[in-house]
């Protein structure tokens, strides 16, 4: 059985990691003999803290593993097939080379083709852009594999070496699930709070964590989990909500959503469940819910303003749907995420309303903030094209067609 292998120096300061000075050695080593090199070939700054560990990333253009004389010697004695260079560090404040010996590995990289049973793994797609990654890795052949290798961009290792890693006391190192393929810090997270809930399995706040860091299908159930154990617990209610309303369980969905807001009036369930609402077409009591929203958060957030636009601009109240969008950007500037969906909100309903190049700054605004978001430019492109503006029209059209030959190509390549 397999693990991933990652890092476990995050509470390190930035400055103290390990800093490589030859920009492409990963790139220049990987090409060389799978041999061991005996003199020195990479001069690398490190702060002081990091010598308590035994396995370091580099920072690096390529990445890489600095690892001690001490891990070396475990891989040698284990016979797992690995390159490795002695490694010259110095003190990254003082400048001065430093006496601990330490080397930059190069574990045995394996194809994803040879290594990874695609049929039996999972993956997700970007929708927008067709990007495929793995979230789950099944092995084929696991037999024939090196007890520590690489394969599509992440370190593999049996469980047989990481007990004996483990029994030596090496540090530096976490191991994750193959299903916490595209998050394994979140799956060494899961696996810690499985280990706890075995002692103490009545632990709601434990079942309230795992919620976070369980796999996708798993969250329901173990959310229904934490609510058994308190059916008070309004976060949880609503979180219970919002995985049900992902899983395109809407009625259930408000039903959660009711309880937290039961528990807590001023609940966050409020926005969630008034875009709910009218999405299953209970228009009235959506725009209830948002102006109640609103009435909570609108002071100190813009979201509630944005939510409530959508659900005006669904009534075909245009104008009162740009009035809470002018009222939610007074609040302040927001940022983050799903950015690009306010401003296609904004410049659709710009359009509605005959204010032509007003609509096309909002979704010139939308593409700033997501270059790749296609919606965006299909709809500026029907402006542009109502407008006549004919270069510009051809200009969107080759973006367009770039976008979605790339996301064509995106959807052929193998997960990452």
């Amino acid at each position: 059985m397999y693990r991933l292998m990652i890092q476990d120096v995050l509470d390190l300061d930035p400055l103290d990691r390990p800093y490589g000075l030859k920009p492409r050695v990963y790139t220049e080593l990987v090409e060389k003999s799978d041999v061991q090199s005996e003199s020195v070939i990479l001069v690398c700054d490190i702060g002081l803290p990091c010598l308590q560990y035994d396995y370091l990333f580099l920072r690096n253009v390529g990445g890489g593993i600095l690892c001690s004389q001490k891990f070396i010697d475990t891989l040698i004695l284990n016979q797992v097939p690995c390159t490795f260079y002695p490694v010259l560090l110095r003190e990254r404040v003082s400048q001065q080379p430093l006496d601990k010996k330490y080397f930059f590995l190069i574990p045995k990289i394996i194809s994803h083709d040879e290594a990874i049973d695609w049929e039996r793994s999972e993956e997700m797609i970007d929708e927008e852009t067709g990007v495929r990654w793995l979230t789950k890795l099944v092995l084929k052949d696991e037999h024939k594999l090196p007890l520590l290798f690489v394969t599509n961009g992440r370190y593999l290792i049996h469980e047989t070496l990481q007990a004996r890693l483990i029994q030596l006391g090496l540090s530096g190192m976490l191991f994750a699930p193959l299903d916490a393929f595209k998050s394994p810090y979140a799956g060494v997270r899961r696996l810690e709070i499985e280990t706890c809930l075995r002692e103490h399995p009545e632990n709601w706040l434990l079942w309230y964590e795992l919620s976070s860091v369980c796999r996708t299908e798993d969250v329901i159930s173990t959310l229904q989990q934490c609510i058994a154990l308190n059916p008070n617990s309004e976060k949880a209610w609503y979180k219970l909500g919002l995985a049900q309303s992902n899983n395109k369980d809407l009625q259930n969905a408000l039903v959660s959503l009711e309880k937290a807001i039961e528990i807590n009036p001023e609940s966050h369930a409020w926005d969630l469940y008034s875009r709910i609402l009218s999405e299953v077409g209970q228009t009235n009591k959506a725009l209830d819910a948002a102006l109640q929203w609103v009435s909570i958060k609108g002071s100190v957030s813009p979201f509630p303003w944005y939510t409530l636009a959508k659900i005006y601009a669904g009534m075909n109240r245009y104008d009162k749907a740009i009035d809470a969008l002018d009222q939610g950007s007074t609040i302040r500037k927001a940022v983050g995420s799903h950015m690009e969906e306010i401003f296609l909100l904004r410049g659709n309903i710009l359009y509605r309303l005959g204010r032509y190049q007003e609509a096309l700054e909002a979704y010139d605004q939308g593409i700033s903030t997501n270059p790749k978001y296609r919606e965006l430019y299909k709809c500026k492109l029907e402006v542009l094209r109502y407008l006549k503006y004919s270069s510009e029209v051809i200009a969107v059209e080759k973006k367009l067609n770039e976008l979605e030959e790339q996301r064509k190509k995106n959807l052929k390549q193998k997960p990452r």
